[in-house]
């Protein structure tokens, strides 16, 4: 699954990485869906939480603050 995510990330077409890698284009669907989502179920909270309130005052006075 990973050369096939990594060639992706590189731009590879499902097309090009199903004939490179020998698997079918479904199969290339199925394992870029299923790690996609498992690493914005894992890592996504950590870098995009919840939105607050404080939250959002908080950029709003970074925003304003360089602005």
């Amino acid at each position: 699954a990973l050369p096939i995510l990594c060639w992706v990330c590189l731009g590879g077409l499902f097309s090009t990485i199903g004939h490179n890698f020998r698997v079918g284009f479904s199969t290339v669907s199925l394992i870029i869906t299923e790690v996609s989502e498992a690493i914005i179920k894992v890592i996504g909270p950590m870098f995009m939480p919840e939105p607050t309130t404080n939250i959002w005052e908080e950029s709003a006075r970074g925003f304003y603050d360089k602005w």
